[in-house]
């Protein structure tokens, strides 16, 4: 497992799971047996559960522990807590997975103080390009504050983290007002609107990801070093 790699998978009402794969994120459905049998919603196949997800390409090697990852996911049919930790397993233990429990806190603290540049930006299934000279940036505060720069313009608003891997903008952007070319503002619309509809996030290699409930609005942050 690469150090910086971050793979989560969170529990939530409605017998509703998501999380973060290597390279995407992905969400389904779940039952839980009260002997601690699990059962993931949908038929599955050879790749595993028939979870939703994102479909962003990565390196060979991530997509590669990808699709190892969805295949042990797959396997799976016991849950078991001990301590902090959750451990899954098939029904011979021939694949085990742990996952350490993190708090809502821990994983919001990860992105204060840093700031984003936008690298990618999908909106509706539609790749809006962003040119190489233009920087967009997005950052958080510990007083539940997001401001940034949309390429144009600053902006700021506030930002909510109701549960584990997700995010939500509550309200609109207040911004300035300074015009420019037509594609620039088009951009910067496109993108205030998009984040708007953000409702799930993970960390990334070097920065975060972000995605809208049926995840055809995709946002890529590098973090500014």
């Amino acid at each position: 497992m690469p150090q910086r790699l971050a793979i989560s998978l969170t529990f939530l009402q409605g017998n509703r799971v998501a999380g973060s794969g290597p390279v995407n994120l992905f969400f389904g459905g779940y039952h839980l047996a009260d002997d601690g049998t699990l059962h993931w919603a949908g038929a599955g196949d050879e790749w595993g559960p028939r979870f939703g997800s994102t479909m962003m390409a990565g390196p060979e090697d991530l997509m590669n522990l990808e699709k190892q990852f969805f295949q042990a996911l797959g396997a799976v049919s016991r849950l078991e807590i001990r301590g902090t930790a959750i451990v899954l397993e098939n029904a011979d233990k021939s694949t085990t997975m742990l996952l350490e429990g993190h708090s809502v806190e821990q994983m919001a603290n990860s992105l204060m103080g840093v700031r984003l540049r936008l690298t990618r930006l999908i909106t509706n299934g539609s790749e809006i390009t962003i040119p190489p000279d233009v920087t967009v940036v997005l950052a958080f505060t510990r007083n539940g504050r997001a401001d940034g720069f949309s390429g144009l313009n600053v902006y700021q608003g506030s930002v909510e983290f109701p549960a584990l891997g997700q995010v939500q903008f509550p309200s609109m952007f207040a911004t300035t007002r300074m015009s420019g070319p037509e594609p620039l503002m088009t951009l910067e619309r496109a993108y205030l609107e998009a984040l708007s509809t953000v409702k799930r996030w993970r960390p990334s290699l070097n920065g975060a990801v972000m995605a809208s409930e049926n995840a055809l609005t995709i946002f890529e942050f590098t973090a500014i070093r």
